[in-house]
């Protein structure tokens, strides 16, 4: 999935999907959405069936964790949390709180859905995957206003169930100059399993 985010949501909005192309085992689709004040996003979504191949390996290991029982909450105040992030338990195993001024930009999460009856599908791994904020918000040392620009996610499995809902997320700021920050995000299940590898690109404002 490549996705823009051209303008600010509001009102009634437009979602216009168009089949680019749909073959034996792959199919692509774009999405533009709309709003009274024009083009909101624009999405490509790639999707493909699974088939034999020669190839069978990840070479993707989890980083070293302790059990999200035994984890910090990222968010020690739920009242100064973003309102979606409020649907999400999110325990910090690695790098800094937002705006804490830490000295990197990586973090790592355990995260999962507070709803238990929440279905483990796509969107749900990608709402559980844009849960926190950017992981340079942790280096700041005042408020600032940030803004997704662009979000890339590759789903590696089709397969999305893990042990009592948990995933565990590292998210990385390569890149902070000049009023922009460049990401990279990686996700596996509670078995160590990678699920998700993702880039976002962010504005920020500070």
């Amino acid at each position: 999935a490549q996705i823009a985010f051209v303008g600010p949501a509001s009102g009634e909005l437009v979602s216009v999907p168009t089949v680019l192309r749909e073959g034996k085992n792959t199919a692509f689709i774009s999405v533009r959405m709309t709003g009274p004040e024009g083009v909101v996003a624009e999405c490509i979504f790639a999707f493909g069936a699974a088939r034999e191949s020669s190839l069978d390996f990840a070479n993707m290991p989890a980083p070293a964790t302790t059990l999200p029982d035994e984890t910090p909450s990222f968010f020690p105040d739920e009242n100064r949390r973003p309102a979606f992030s409020r649907h999400f338990n999110v325990r910090l195993i690695k790098g800094g709180r937002p705006i804490s001024g830490a000295p990197d930009g990586e973090i790592v999460l355990w995260m999962r859905h507070k709803d238990e009856a929440a279905p483990m599908d796509a969107v749900t791994l990608l709402s559980i995957a844009d849960t926190p904020p950017p992981a340079a918000f942790s280096m700041l040392t005042a408020p600032a206003r940030i803004s997704s620009m662009t979000w890339m996610a590759e789903f590696l499995t089709d397969r999305f169930d893990t042990d009592n809902g948990w995933f565990l997320a590292q998210h990385v700021a390569q890149t902070a100059q000049q009023g922009y920050s460049s990401q990279a995000m990686r996700l596996w299940n509670a078995r160590g399993e990678p699920v998700m590898v993702g880039r976002q690109t962010i504005a920020v404002f500070g």
